[in-house]
């Protein structure tokens, strides 16, 4: 059966300054030895990607397949990593790339560039022995999840169409681009099919009744703020991260009238 592995794993961090939006990228390893790489993460990650790579034995030269999640800016741009594999995306998604909504500031228009050449695929459809694309619409047209078939059950690795635990156990996708009525068909659609759920800005995770069960333990990030010393906060601590940002402008402002 097939294996999913985490490469980066996703977050959100949100600031007074913007969302860095850290997504999840996923590995998916066939039982007949090909190996697909699910999102691609932002420019800022391309050397935690590469490394996280080589720590795994991947040359990303031999990758066969990279599937996108999306087109939204976070999730796409080290595509180009992957100058062997095959592109895919939902047809739905290519064909709004063509000509984005010039208010979807999630998608400026130079995405379609870096889908240059990927392949349209269906819901569905078998992409490599016990993975099936899953159309996923609402959080953007042409959303594309994977179903996994693992030895502990299905894995559906979601992208945004359930972006973390919290929006699993809410019910709804918080964060829609395209059609919420459809959103919420998608993200009742992951939760009710997957045994395991491989999120876009979270922990992976199993909905146990009312509460979600990660699959890994939280793991600190290191935060360095204006050339001051950088401070360890854990992923989900959002007000503890907004603490050391306001704390380094506090600092920055202090140091600037002595």
């Amino acid at each position: 059966m097939a294996t999913v592995d985490i490469v980066l794993r996703g977050f959100s961090v949100v600031t007074s300054e913007g969302n860095f939006a850290p997504c999840g990228v996923y590995l998916v390893r066939a039982d007949d030895g090909r190996t697909l790489v699910y999102d691609s993460a932002h420019a800022g990650r391309r050397m935690k990607l590469l490394n996280a790579l080589e720590r795994r034995g991947i040359d990303p030269d031999r990758v066969d397949v990279v599937v996108a999640s999306h087109g939204h800016w976070d999730h796409v741009q080290n595509f180009d990593v992957f100058k062997r594999a095959e592109l895919l995306a939902h047809a739905d998604e290519l064909a709004y790339l063509a000509a984005p909504d010039p208010g979807d500031h999630a998608t400026p228009a130079w995405t379609r560039d870096l889908f240059a050449g990927a392949r349209g695929v269906a819901d569905g459809e078998e992409l490599l022995p016990g993975v099936r694309a899953l159309h996923l619409p609402g959080h953007s047209p042409g959303s594309l999840g994977l179903a996994v078939e693992t030895a502990d059950g299905v894995a559906v690795i979601s992208g945004d169409a359930v972006a973390s635990s919290a929006a699993a156990l809410a019910g709804f996708c918080p964060n829609v681009f395209f059609d919420a009525e459809k959103a919420d068909a998608s993200l009742k659609r992951v939760v009710e099919l997957a045994d395991v759920v491989y999120p876009g800005h979270d922990r992976p995770f199993r909905i146990t009744g009312a509460t979600a069960e990660f699959l890994t333990d939280i793991r600190p990030m290191t935060v360095g703020v204006g050339g001051l010393p950088a401070e360890v906060v854990t992923v989900e601590a959002r007000t503890g991260l907004q603490r050391l940002l306001h704390g380094a402008a506090r600092q920055s402002s202090t140091k600037g009238n002595r």
